[in-house]
């Protein structure tokens, strides 16, 4: 160089000089983005974020008290992530701990037959931790608390709305109503709950559907059993009379602001109209048990092509039905030991590590990697 001070930018070193262009666009980038950052406390840092969790009590149309749990970001204050008792079941996230500041898309989860807000307690507090507001209501005369309704026609009607009601008081609530995005939701089916969900993607039911599905599929022991038959024999006629009172498309309204479905060791899929299970055009995610007893998750015509190609999967195959969800407390173990699950010890816990990892990533892609929204 003879001497000369070397100057990067003169234009003898132009790729020293499109490194650092390239440099200050970035920087200039990550300063524009920086507010987003700091509105959705979508964790550039998130390790550092724990779960909070709140319950509320709301009325439904009937007057009856559905029980919804809402999960949300809450700053970890060192150590161990603090726990809370519902009873015997131990959740990791601290009751009405201070939320952290921001805006934050929703996911609502809908639980299995006989299940309840607690039913899917790892992956909400896992997915607060990552920036999600997680809404989980126990769904009234599906749960463990009363169980009347089950495999009640009237079922796909009210756990839609039941759904609506929990997010509908989770926005009014006064410490995390104004840190929701509405405009960004994602569903979580589990089991039953996976015809719940799809319903609220605007998934009609096909009622006739179910006149042929047990041919072949005796071992599905959640439809396909002698009193499960009894019980839907009449489903066809149920829904007509439900669609005749309340309207034709009341079983399929899409919520608003829906923008990814996610359906773990999902039912009742025999239900769901092929045609518009095809045109769904959101993103969607299913987690299946290998071995599910309740669900099997092969069967041909089960799920249509076109929504399989467009939807990311993975299964556990050493997992049945019940093994993927939240850990069983002492009181089920003792009454329901059915409901627990198969799998113990390190097995189990890689595959509920995995089941949480999958849906976070999901709906990470599907709600948190894109520009977000304005407002509520």
């Amino acid at each position: 160089m003879n001497g000369a001070a070397f100057n990067p930018l003169r234009t003898e070193h132009p790729a020293r000089l499109l490194a650092l262009l390239a440099l200050a666009g970035l920087l200039s980038l990550l300063d524009a983005l920086q507010p987003a950052r700091e509105a959705w406390g979508m964790g550039w840092g998130r390790g550092t974020n724990a779960a909070g969790v709140r319950s509320l009590a709301v009325l439904t149309q009937g007057n009856a008290q559905l029980s919804v749990l809402v999960w949300y970001p809450s700053r970890r204050s060192g150590g161990e992530a603090r726990k809370t008792d519902f009873g015997d079941w131990s959740v990791r996230a601290e009751k009405e701990a201070p939320p952290l500041d921001g805006i934050f898309p929703l996911v609502l989860i809908s639980h299995d037959s006989i299940g309840s807000a607690l039913s899917s307690h790892e992956t909400a507090a896992a997915l607060a931790t990552q920036g999600f507001i997680v809404i989980t209501p126990t769904h009234i005369g599906d749960s463990l608390e009363n169980a009347g309704g089950l495999y009640s026609s009237a079922l796909v009607y009210h756990r839609p709305l039941q759904l609506r009601a929990a997010l509908a008081a989770a926005r009014a609530d006064p410490l995390l109503g104004e840190r929701m995005d509405a405009q960004r939701i994602g569903l979580l089916g589990i089991g039953a709950g996976a015809l719940t969900a799809l319903q609220l993607c605007g998934v009609d039911l096909d009622a006739a559907a179910y006149a042929g599905y047990c041919d072949g599929r005796e071992d599905d022991a959640a439809l396909c059993s002698r009193w499960a038959g009894e019980r839907l024999a009449m489903f066809a006629e149920d829904l007509r009379e439900i669609r005749n009172r309340h309207g034709q498309d009341v079983l399929a309204q899409p919520l608003p602001g829906v923008m990814a479905v996610g359906l773990l060791t999902p039912g009742w899929l025999a239900f769901a109209d092929k045609q518009q299970l095809s045109g769904l055009r959101i993103p969607s995610a299913a987690f299946f048990a290998g071995l599910d007893e309740l669900y099997p998750p092969t069967g041909e015509g089960l799920l249509p092509d076109p929504f399989l190609e467009n939807l990311r999967q993975e299964t556990w195959d050493t997992a049945d039905h019940y093994s993927l969800s939240a850990d069983c407390p002492a009181s089920l173990a003792k009454e329901l030991p059915e409901r627990c699950g198969a799998l113990q010890g390190d097995e189990l816990n890689r595959a509920r590590r995995r089941r949480d990892a999958f849906f976070t990533a999901f709906f990470r892609s599907a709600l948190l990697e894109s520009a977000p929204s304005q407002g509520k």
